[in-house]
């Protein structure tokens, strides 16, 4: 009777956890650089990623014991140390995008800028819808709360 009695106190916090299948972990790197993207649309800035660059992520940090936690880590270590140096060099400039992707052999991230077409020329983005990897982030307009709330982020689809 002890043993019963023990098991229905003591047994019932613990939860069952399902794995995260990909296509969550997919989401929870989009929404890791959630906050990275609202710094750089103060600045005038998009970010860009590219399918293979959230797999590269995925596979180089995510640890099945640990979760989706080594994500933030990995993200704040590679990607936003590399923009802020790409800040620092003076190579992204306002209403420029970051495209990161992976580089050919597949070693590690890309951080390719493009920048802003000059006055009087087509925009970035018609020249661009064509591309399969070039679709920046948009905000979201006309928000519920007056558009100053929380920023949607539309993501690259990862097809």
């Amino acid at each position: 009777m002890l043993a019963l009695f023990v098991c229905v106190f003591f047994c019932a916090d613990i939860i069952l956890f399902q794995p995260l299948s990909p296509s969550n972990l997919a989401s929870i790197v989009h929404i890791q650089l959630g906050d990275l993207v609202r710094r750089l649309a103060e600045r005038e800035m998009t970010l860009s990623l590219t399918p293979a660059a959230t797999d590269f992520i995925l596979s180089a940090s995510y640890v099945p014991a640990f979760g989706a936690r080594p994500l933030r880590r990995f993200i704040e270590k590679h990607v936003t140390t590399a923009i802020s140096k790409l800040l620092i060099e003076g190579r992204l400039r306002k209403r420029s995008t970051v495209v990161i992707g992976v580089t050919p052999d597949g070693a590690e991230l890309s951080f390719d800028v493009v920048a802003a077409p000059a006055r009087g020329t087509a925009s970035a983005n018609s020249s661009a819808n064509n591309s399969p990897v070039f679709q920046p982030f948009k905000k979201a307009r006309g928000t519920a709360t007056g558009g100053r709330g929380k920023e949607d982020v539309e993501y690259m689809n990862e097809d």
